[in-house]
């Protein structure tokens, strides 16, 4: 969706719009076009649903990081 602010993307769990940028969204790096340029993608969830749908709280986890978004994170 193209707004007055940029592009926003809708998270698939709150259904909210969210600025398509790495401050609301976990992104993936996928191989570069054939034009040369990078090529971004973003997860479907935003970052403030991410908890809620991806990382339930199980006593006895050792590790607490799933994704490897997060990883990147938290490097």
């Amino acid at each position: 969706m193209e707004t007055e602010l940029g592009k926003e993307k809708q998270c698939s769990v709150c259904k909210d719009f969210w600025p398509m940028d790495p401050e609301f969204f976990f992104t993936k790096t996928l191989p570069p076009k054939k034009n040369g340029e990078q090529n971004k993608s973003y997860d479907s969830v935003c970052k403030a649903c991410y908890e809620i749908k991806y990382r339930k709280r199980k006593p006895g986890r050792r590790n607490n990081i799933r994704s490897t978004a997060e990883k990147l994170v938290a490097a």
